[in-house]
């Protein structure tokens, strides 16, 4: 993606390639939305065709002395006009509002299944952040935006050509004042949105941290630091704080420039829209070119075609800033997939799994020093392992490898003896599961984070019972009035539930269970609780995932006892295998950093 101050120099044809990408999601999602774009167009043609002879008609039928006529033609025009808006009200607050919640939902839904095919790596660049923060800001209003500014385009140059075409009959050369009022005014306004825009990119970082900062201080599991760290409060609002003074900053710096825009638009306005055409009707009039009537259809004119005419030249130019924020959108939805990209052809991965990694290095980005240094390692199906070591040793990049979230830089990572990418990812991630220690609970029904989905019939049920049975959480749940489909968390629920710490990590064990995964990855699964605790969390991993592959990732090490074979990591390179037996009797770097724990665990 395009650096932040990289504003894109966009053609006419670019524009509008932009502006119909955009528009294609309103006719798939909310085609009543452009039928009442529409109808406007010619109601509101009419209304401006009114109102510009309006007093004209009325005056002439004063001047013949038809006075019921006048009534008359009044009293139908404005039925008409009565009539006509009848109908945009109707639209307006009984069915757009609903259109427009089936168009952003549409485009929304969209976006979330494209996130889950962007690469897990793009999330971990900055840039990448903010293009992507932008996108997610602009995703639900833009396309609604887009339509109301073509419907106006489109609506306003009718206008224009109408009230042009009845003010050029009565004097040719009255409108150019309007034309130039709106030139002018659409030349500087070209000028302001470009500031804008550029304000809004470079403003966008320090919002995505006021907006991370404002996340901190509303959910639970942050909120309870405000009060266990008396001062960490300083600190968010610190935070919060030098955010806003670049904020402002940023803002200053563009508001003079800005100014100086405002007041030319207003200068230009005044002469062009006010004083000049003004003038020219008075000196028409002394000269006795037009009539009182006509001098009334030009003062209509006067008020309405600079009006109509700025319309159509702003919206022209909203297109571009549309456009340029559309780009965001489309960079995200044609955003390379790579290991998220499931080609025809892949294999599906059955069970059983066994995994082989031969010199496999990786880097976060290829400026950046390796994480993993040539790992050679294979666990066959069945296997217990652990891999040990300091925190920081590349354990948990290990495993998101295993999983696919990553792609090795260097070597090759074999699945039952084929390429990883051999296979769908999907079919990978259907039989290989990854627990990080970071493992988290959504404010949704019991049965919904244990399934990882909507819930589907009887089958389901059965499933979440079986998974809540193996955990121990069977009796709680079924304790509360809603049973499994109790919300947790009182977030959006006022009758929702709270889980202990050790609850939520059998929580997340039952999710691994209902899964029903052939090869199991659990990174520091155990590592929050207290001794005795994990004691038991371990025996019931094992005891439910007998029959499975287990790869244990821990700096603890209580899970040895466990196991039948353990890998010794520093700083991104195995160092030592074998068993515990044979690693304690090396005396190496295993031995040595078993024995700082040795106080607290004893193997069997």
């Amino acid at each position: 993606m395009k650096g932040q101050d990289d504003i894109p120099k966009q053609s006419l044809l670019h524009v509008l390639k932009n502006i119909c990408w955009m528009l294609k999601y309103v006719f798939k999602y909310a085609q009543t939305l452009a039928w009442d774009k529409v109808i406007r167009i010619p109601i509101t043609a009419a209304s401006s065709y009114i109102n510009i002879n309006l007093a004209r008609w009325i005056l002439d039928s004063v001047e013949l002395g038809n006075f019921w006529g006048v009534v008359l033609r009044i009293v139908m025009i404005y039925s008409v006009l009565i009539a006509g808006n009848c109908i945009m009200s109707v639209m307006a607050v009984l069915v757009n509002p609903q259109k427009k919640i089936n168009l952003c939902t549409g485009i929304r839904k969209e976006l979330i299944e494209k996130i889950g095919r962007i690469d897990q790596l793009n999330f971990q660049n900055p840039k990448f952040f903010d293009d992507y923060t932008l996108a997610l800001n602009e995703v639900d209003n833009r396309a609604v935006q887009v339509l109301e500014t073509v419907g106006v385009m489109i609506t306003s140059i009718i206008s224009f050509f109408v009230i042009t075409g009845t003010a050029a009959g009565i004097n040719s050369r009255y409108a150019i004042f309007s034309i130039i009022a709106a030139y002018f005014d659409v030349a500087l306004g070209m000028i302001r949105q470009k500031l804008s825009y550029r304000q809004t990119l470079e403003t966008t970082p320090d919002g995505r941290k006021r907006g991370y900062i404002g996340r901190v201080t509303y959910q639970p599991e942050f909120t309870a630091d405000l009060k266990v760290y008396p001062k960490f409060h300083r600190l968010l609002i610190f935070k919060y704080e030098q955010a806003a003074q670049n904020i402002k900053r940023i803002i200053y710096q563009y508001a003079k420039k800005i100014i100086w825009i405002d007041q030319a638009q207003k200068l230009t306005g005044v002469l062009f829209k006010g004083m000049l055409p003004w003038i020219w009707i008075a000196w028409l009039l002394i000269r006795q070119e037009i009539s009182i009537a006509e001098a009334a259809v030009l003062s209509s004119a006067a008020i309405s075609l600079p009006e109509t005419f700025q319309k159509y030249l702003s919206n022209f130019q909203n297109m571009y800033s549309h456009s340029l924020y559309i780009e965001k959108l489309k960079q995200l939805f044609s955003f390379g997939e790579n290991i998220e990209r499931d080609d025809e052809g892949r294999t599906e991965l059955r069970q059983p799994v066994s995994i082989a990694l031969e010199d496999v290095s990786f880097a976060y980005a290829p400026d950046m020093p390796a994480v993993l240094k040539r790992v050679s390692l294979e666990i066959g199906h069945g296997e217990k392992i652990a891999i040990v070591g300091f925190n920081g040793a590349g354990k948990t990049t290990l495993a998101k490898l295993m999983i696919r979230l990553y792609d090795g830089t260097e070597g090759r990572l074999s699945v039952n003896r084929q390429p990883i990418d051999t296979y769908s990812v999907k079919s990978l991630r259907s039989r290989i599961i990854y627990l990080s220690q970071d493992y988290k609970i959504y404010g949704f029904s019991i049965a919904e984070n244990i399934l990882m989905r909507p819930v589907s019939g009887e089958e389901d049920v059965k499933l979440v019972h079986s998974a809540l049975r193996r955990v121990g959480l069977y009796e709680k749940v079924s304790g509360f009035p809603s049973g499994i489909n109790t919300c947790v968390t009182r977030e959006f629920d006022s009758e929702g539930v709270y889980f202990s710490g050790g609850e939520q990590q059998k929580l997340a064990l039952a999710r691994v269970y209902a899964g029903n995964y052939d090869f199991v990855i659990l990174d520091e699964a155990t590592s929050a609780l207290d001794p005795v605790s994990e004691d038991e969390i371990l025996k019931m991993i094992f005891d439910m995932f007998d029959d499975k592959t287990i790869v244990m990732i821990c700096h603890r090490l209580a899970a040895i006892q466990y196991v039948s074979h353990v890998y010794f990591m520093e700083q991104g390179e195995m160092k030592e295998e074998g068993t515990h037996r044979r690693l304690m009797e090396l005396q190496g770097q295993y031995a040595e950093f078993y024995m700082t724990q040795a106080e607290k665990y004893e193997t069997k």
